[in-house]
């Protein structure tokens, strides 16, 4: 956390993006090469390297000064909800949507083969 700790918004921002990226090839590649055990322990970390991505990303854009003014070093922040993004006040919604929209389109048939759900 303290490399994090001195990075930008947009930093974070793309490396949360390329978290999320990477976690989709990784499953891909393992349907691809048929590697049965797709969720492995690598998720693991990839969700925790998210986590830190995303809470620094979350102090960065959504928390200020206690006295109006732009967070820095050895102040006490609190949260401005008016500058909060939307994603940001419901990254879990998003985050478990996310999630379910990636099992479920892995877990549908592909057209024209001879899976069934069952």
């Amino acid at each position: 956390t303290r490399v994090v700790r001195c990075w930008s918004v947009s930093r974070c921002a793309w490396s949360l993006v390329c978290t999320w990226c990477a976690s989709e090839i990784v499953v891909d590649g393992c349907i691809v090469l048929g590697v049965q055990h797709l969720w492995t322990p690598i998720g693991y970390f990839h969700v925790f390297f998210a986590g830190i991505l995303a809470s620094r990303l979350f102090v960065l854009v959504a928390m200020v000064d206690e006295n109006g003014g732009s967070s820095s070093e050895g102040t006490r922040l609190v949260v401005d909800t008016s500058q909060t993004p939307l994603l940001l006040r419901y990254g879990c919604v998003f985050g478990y949507g996310l999630y379910f929209a990636t099992f479920f389109m892995h877990w549908i048939p592909a057209p024209g083969s001879n899976a069934e759900l069952a």
